[in-house]
């Protein structure tokens, strides 16, 4: 039998501000995840098997598997040692908590775009990657930046009547050799979205009256529709009418001050639920299926394995086969007692880490 062979710890602050670590521990072609608060009870996962590829085994394939969990988790929140957990890498967007009560605030449509963050340094994904594929953004902001060199915009990258070519824009967004041909369609394709303004250190009813006076929206640069809802009935009429409209849903909004965590200031509003799930493997189809993607096999935090089905075309379910998703965004009514989500669909593919 083989022996076990320990990875390095990783190390995070969660948010609530307690120290929690990451590693992997493997024998032979198999590994498993090992986590926890520290001084806790570890979660310790399964094992799992890596997965042979065309040109090598298992065995070796391994090696290549835990550097792409140590990379995913490298490029989030975790960093090597605990002296680097509260340094700072990028500036961390608010992120949504689940709508489930009505309370007065802001209502703007939900977007289904690609979360960027615009300062005078460039624009970079909400993991802090800096975006170069949209230069035709980056040159609109400039004059922007000029007059605010401290603001800090928050948005998605995103096209109202494009929104089924979600890959498509995800390419576009992501490609980082740029040719002519490139420039040209993704100015055509990708506008930016600005629904907010972090660096103003204020609430977000004057945030927002702020960057009404900063930005002046054109064809590339676009303010995101805020309504404010003082009742119950209001916040119904707008969120249906965006659905109406081909938006995903809605975002609430409270009038208070920008957290760059998770926040119950900011709250998703959707027919369905969705979450990111980490992806051990994409699986072929058989018979009319063949060739292309049909499940996606996911792992919640809780260590439980699911099959979900995938969402796309023929062209983009055959090119999935051939692709690196560690991450993957994931359609669900509802958990099972174990967490585990109930019909789940996958919808978003992220490639090499989450973007």
């Amino acid at each position: 039998m083989s022996e076990n062979i320990a990875h390095p710890i990783i190390y995070r602050r969660d948010g609530v501000g307690r120290l929690r670590y990451w590693r992997v521990e493997r024998s032979g072609s198999g590994y498993r995840t090992i986590s926890g608060l520290m001084g806790g009870k570890p979660l310790v996962s399964g094992w799992m098997e890596a997965r042979a590829q065309k040109a090598i085994g298992a065995l070796d394939a391994i090696g290549g598997e835990i550097e792409r969990l140590y990379r995913f988790h490298l490029t989030r929140d975790y960093h090597r040692s605990i002296e680097e957990i509260d340094k700072p890498r990028f500036f961390k967007p608010m992120l949504a908590g689940r709508y489930e009560k009505f309370e007065p605030g802001f209502a703007q449509p939900k977007l289904d775009g690609i979360r960027c963050i615009a300062n005078a340094g460039g624009l970079f994904t909400r993991q802090g990657r800096p975006i170069v594929g949209t230069p035709h953004i980056a040159n609109a902001l400039q004059p922007i930046f000029e007059s605010y060199p401290e603001a800090v915009l928050d948005g998605e990258l995103y096209h109202h009547d494009l929104r089924y070519d979600f890959q498509e824009i995800i390419r576009l967004v992501r490609r980082q050799q740029l040719d002519n041909g490139h420039r040209a369609r993704s100015a055509a394709m990708v506008q930016y979205y600005v629904y907010d303004l972090p660096s103003a250190p204020s609430d977000f009813a004057a945030r927002h009256a702020q960057l009404r006076r900063m930005l002046e929206p054109t064809a590339i640069l676009k303010l995101v529709e805020t309504q404010k809802v003082d009742n119950e009935a209001d916040y119904d009429a707008a969120h249906f009418a965006w659905l109406e409209a081909g938006y995903e849903g809605s975002m609430w909004r409270k009038d208070a001050r920008y957290e760059q965590t998770r926040s119950s200031n900011l709250l998703k509003r959707k027919p369905v639920q969705d979450a990111e799930f980490e992806c051990l493997r994409i699986e072929c189809g058989r018979g009319a299926a063949s060739g292309r993607a049909t499940r996606a096999i996911c792992r919640t935090k809780g260590g439980e394995v699911f099959a979900a089905g995938i969402k796309a075309n023929h062209e983009t379910a055959a090119t999935l086969l051939h692709q690196v998703h560690p991450i993957v965004t994931v359609e669900y009514l509802g958990l099972t007692p174990r967490g585990v989500p109930r019909f789940p669909v996958a919808v978003k593919f992220w490639g090499e880490g989450r973007h």
